[in-house]
């Protein structure tokens, strides 16, 4: 299991073609990797000139007791990777449940990521994530070729741990630990769409969500649930077609989101608001199925070609396009600039 998503050249054969056997191999042990369920870690350093630095990674084991041993592999593609293969000292910082905005701000390509960030100096000054389930500092131990990444080991200099739940990432999602699995239901939310950016809500807790309709029994029940709070909320859709269905398992729920128009409207509700798919907000929705129909749902607009997204259990589905033919999720969407640079295969 790697630091980073693999953005090595496409497999060729020798006359210069694409692959397309190698090419079906790498995507079916991508897929198998993934199967591991892992937590999540941002792992940070200072560079040359002071500055923190740090990378999503979910390749993170502890090696040993004694000596205190961890080991992090990043990935050779990295844009930290020659800060980190020469750092005398790194910190791990395991996330929490609720941080899967950190994880996302530190698998994309920007200039600062922690700017805005909740974080302070730890040992040897390294930066150490408010929040985090635990983190640990250490001193480089030994640095071991592997392939396309590297294998850093270090040794545990201090470690500290709040006792919250972890973040925890499988087959392409993140995941929530559940000590009980609550009782079945349908439910069913809108990408619902005005003059080309899409109606959210703000939920108690302060992130922005898809609208979505209470827990029911029957799908009949759940849709118009969705569509008679919307209306009474001063925000009424016409639904157009299905866009995405899965079982949210953490939940215990089957969703159904539609996409849908937004009708005529004096003003929106105080919880609501339009954005533009590819400028959404940076407080977006923690949960993992609501926020991938959202990301697709910008991929998909910036390509003009939409499709539907289907799922059965916790296996996962594939997106047939309106023209024909399908793919599987979230394999289409893995390119895209913002998991380049630190989700798992």
């Amino acid at each position: 299991m790697s630091s980073a998503l693999s953005t090595h050249a496409t497999p060729q054969t020798p006359q210069g073609g694409v692959d397309e056997a190698a090419l079906a191999r790498k995507k079916a042990l991508r897929q198998a990797f993934s199967a591991f369920a892992t937590g999540v870690t941002v792992v940070t350093a200072r560079d040359a000139g002071g500055r923190p630095v740090g990378f999503t990674a979910n390749s993170f084991t502890s090696v040993s007791l004694d000596p205190p041993l961890l080991l992090v592999c990043p990935g050779k593609t990295s844009s930290n990777f020659a800060t980190f293969s020469m750092a005398d000292h790194f910190a791990v910082n395991i996330l929490s449940a609720g941080q899967q905005e950190v994880s996302h701000r530190f698998a994309t390509p920007v200039t600062n990521r922690f700017a805005g960030l909740a974080w302070h100096a730890g040992p040897e000054g390294l930066p150490l994530i408010d929040g985090a389930a635990a983190t640990f500092a250490c001193v480089r131990h030994q640095l071991v070729d592997a392939g396309d990444h590297v294998i850093l080991i270090g040794e545990v200099l201090d470690s500290m741990t709040t006792g919250a739940e972890p973040l925890v990432f499988s087959r392409g999602r993140y995941r929530e630990l559940a000590s009980t699995m609550p009782e079945g239901g349908i439910r069913v939310g809108v990408v619902a769409l005005h003059e080309g950016r899409v109606l959210l809500r703000r939920t108690a807790e302060g992130t922005w969500e898809l609208p979505l309709g209470p827990v029911q029994p029957l799908f009949g029940h759940a849709r118009n649930g969705c569509e008679t709070e919307l209306a009474k909320a001063g925000a009424a859709v016409t639904i157009t077609h299905p866009y995405s269905i899965y079982d949210d398992g953490e939940k215990g729920e089957s969703r159904f989101f539609f996409m849908a128009e937004l009708e005529p409207f004096a003003a929106l509700p105080a919880d609501m608001a339009l954005f533009a798919p590819d400028d959404l907000p940076p407080d977006l929705t923690r949960d993992p199925g609501m926020r991938d129909v959202l990301l697709r749902h910008g991929r998909e607009h910036r390509k003009g070609r939409y499709g539907v997204y289907v799922a059965r259990g916790q296996a996962p589905g594939s997106v047939s396009h309106m023209t024909g033919g399908s793919e599987r999720w979230p394999d289409i969407f893995q390119p895209d600039s913002y998991l380049r640079e630190g989700m798992p295969k």
